[in-house]
């Protein structure tokens, strides 16, 4: 699973999170810096990325629109090290979710005690 960080997480995320989601990238390395969400979710869906992000607007286009691509929903305000955190242990979700064909958004902004 490829997932796409939007500009509201760190781009070095992609680097953090290289072995366990292979392939995945940053909005910067896809050129979409400053890129409307529309232009963001037309390069998802054709590069066959999941959005990564805390932007309540990916989840409801979604709702709107349908996927692909896929939209995970992780937490606002958090260092790239407890968003890594949650991504990598939640992956069996995160991959579980992937897989399922019923659901476009996968909602981890509650982060476990």
């Amino acid at each position: 699973m490829k997932l796409l960080f939007d500009q509201n997480q760190s781009p070095n995320l992609k680097e953090v999170l290289r072995d366990i989601f292979p392939g995945s990238i940053d909005i910067y390395s896809a050129g979409l810096e400053d890129a409307p969400d529309d232009m963001i979710w037309d390069y998802a869906k054709r590069y066959a990325f999941a959005i990564v992000s805390n932007d309540k607007g990916f989840g409801r286009r979604s709702r709107e629109f349908g996927y692909p691509p896929k939209v995970i929903l992780v937490p606002g305000n958090h260092t790239k090290e407890q968003i890594a955190r949650v991504l990598s242990q939640r992956r069996g979700e995160v991959l579980a979710f992937h897989k399922n064909e019923q659901r476009g958004v996968l909602d981890l902004r509650r982060v476990p005690a």
